[in-house]
């Protein structure tokens, strides 16, 4: 790489050289300077109030964007005014991002336009294909898994390293220098697609070859950037530590969600208890239900469907029941089934329209013999979960 001669880039013509589309998000560094140590020692504190200002900024821009997605689709492609606002933001974004990556001592400037920075951002919205518009968010997503990667991997362990290292020698290595310069351009590059400001997918996160540095540009001018087989190595290993990362914290997060939903017996216990206590008191009352309809096959059918709705209910109350043992979850399981099937012996007894129908399927489903099976069932349950 060499110096980026500020204020003076030439933007690359919309054809030419190998690789070239005329809507290509390209990013120019600086060569590695040294730094002051004192600002690299508190670089995030002097961040602060960049950082503030973005994330107002960017709840501004999700709504943007959102105007800008339905405006695609029809016009296919970017209102102007609003195609600038969103360049602007990701160019402050990433200017702000590469003084916290500790790629330039220059502290950002508060500004949403090209400005003369150390770290260059060209971006040319252009016409968009509607169809890839509408399944941008799914087209983004491999490339989102690989950002999301290689900046887990740049901003754990690896940016605390190259903190001590520019702190101690007062300026970065080249080779790391050329790493995070191509996590970032790959990261600007994907938040672009996603943002419609480019219809070219992201890429060159390994850099660019070297055949096309000025070639495209017919001048000096460095948009292309060439990684050293060093370079290389290090992204390739802010991917392989960024796996890492992503494994790690997906256990930790399994973990936390076993731990969370680990119930002890006393407390399952007491919520099959308390799901158990309305279809007791609906157990209780069929018997003299039954009795007071005297007879009356509508009324009995009532007393029937009340029963079919409140073995439903406890079945369903159950399912919802965390249990702690495997032995109680095969137990839970069981009644669960006993109350399902006794729900919809009961909804075929409210539904008989004549007494020989009501006992032909009083004999068919068997169900007294189904409920005695569910009240030892539950005992069963209660017992597996310690419960007298």
């Amino acid at each position: 790489m060499t110096d980026t001669p500020l204020g003076t880039a030439t933007a690359p013509g919309t054809t030419g050289g190998p690789g070239g589309t005329p809507d290509e998000i390209l990013v120019a560094f600086a060569e590695p300077a040294a730094q002051n140590r004192l600002t690299v020692l508190v670089r995030i504190i002097l961040a602060i109030p960049h950082l503030v200002v973005l994330y107002a900024l960017s709840i501004a821009a999700e709504v943007v964007l959102i105007i800008c997605w339905f405006a695609a689709l029809f016009l296919g492609r970017l209102p102007e005014g609003l195609a600038d606002f969103l360049s602007g933001y990701l160019r402050w974004v990433t200017r702000v991002q590469a003084y916290l990556l500790l790629l330039t001592d220059q502290y950002p400037p508060f500004a949403l336009g090209e400005v003369d920075y150390p770290v260059q951002i060209l971006l040319r919205p252009g016409r968009l294909n509607r169809l890839a518009v509408l399944f941008r968010i799914i087209l983004a997503i491999p490339a989102s898994l690989l950002a999301t990667l290689v900046i887990l991997g740049m901003e754990t362990i690896v940016l605390f390293v190259t903190w001590l290292i520019v702190l101690i020698m007062g300026r970065m290595p080249g080779a790391l220098y050329q790493a995070f310069a191509a996590g970032l351009r790959y990261y600007l590059r994907y938040s672009g697609y996603l943002f419609l400001l480019t219809g070219t997918y992201p890429w060159g996160l390994f850099g660019d070859q070297p055949a096309t540095v000025t070639g495209w540009l017919g001048g000096g001018q460095p948009w292309r950037l060439v990684l050293s087989s060093a370079a290389k190595g290090l992204v390739g290993m802010f991917l392989a530590i960024g796996v890492l990362v992503f494994v790690l914290y997906a256990v930790l997060i399994g973990v936390a969600i076993s731990a969370n939903s680990t119930v002890s017996k006393a407390e399952a216990g007491l919520s099959v208890k308390t799901a158990y206590s309305s279809l007791s008191t609906t157990m209780a009352a069929f018997g003299s239900s039954v009795s007071g309809c005297a007879g009356k096959l509508s009324c009995v059918n009532r007393v029937d469907a009340r029963m079919s709705g409140a073995f439903g209910k406890f079945g369903s109350d159950l399912h919802g029941i965390a249990m702690p043992t495997p032995a109680s979850s095969t137990a839970s399981a069981t009644v669960q089934s006993d109350a399902n099937q006794i729900a919809t012996d009961f909804q075929r007894l409210s539904t008989a329209s004549s007494v020989s129908q009501y006992q032909h399927t009083v004999a068919s489903t068997g169900l007294q013999g189904l409920l005695s099976q569910f009240d030892a069932d539950y005992q069963s349950l209660n017992q597996a979960l310690g419960v007298a």
